[in-house]
């Protein structure tokens, strides 16, 4: 599996989340990057288990912002932060039962949920946020 790239796709033009969001795909690509290693297990639980406490970190700025300048669809965006951490959460456990037989199928869906989500739902909080004045 390739890394993701970063992309002016990916980038909202608000400097605390483009970080946050730069920092999130490197974890990502980390995992991919150890995926194809004999003996990735523990390497892979530890980086899963940071990505883990960052999404959350990362969840609660976004949904702070979206909280502070009013913005409209709040409630359906941390849906899909919420989606996203219980689907994560399912993988991760799993993935402790199954090791290997999952790992492909959990990357796949760190990879597109991260970029389809940054691509299309935060870049529709971003423009909201660069009208209220970030940037």
């Amino acid at each position: 599996m390739n890394p993701i790239v970063w992309n002016d796709g990916l980038t909202l033009h608000i400097p605390e989340i483009d970080a946050q969001h730069k920092r999130l795909v490197g974890i990502v690509n980390q995992l991919i990057e150890i995926q194809d290693q004999e003996d990735s297990d523990d390497e892979m639980t530890h980086i899963l288990g940071a990505l883990t406490h960052y999404i959350g970190e990362h969840f609660e700025t976004e949904e702070q912002m979206m909280i502070d300048h009013g913005y409209p669809q709040r409630e359906a965006h941390r849906e899909e932060h919420q989606a996203f951490v219980d689907r994560t959460a399912y993988y991760i456990a799993t993935y402790r039962k199954r090791g290997a037989l999952l790992k492909n199928e959990l990357l796949r869906f760190l990879k597109n949920w991260l970029v389809a989500h940054i691509g299309k739902t935060d870049a529709a909080l971003g423009a909201f946020l660069t009208t209220r004045g970030l940037r």
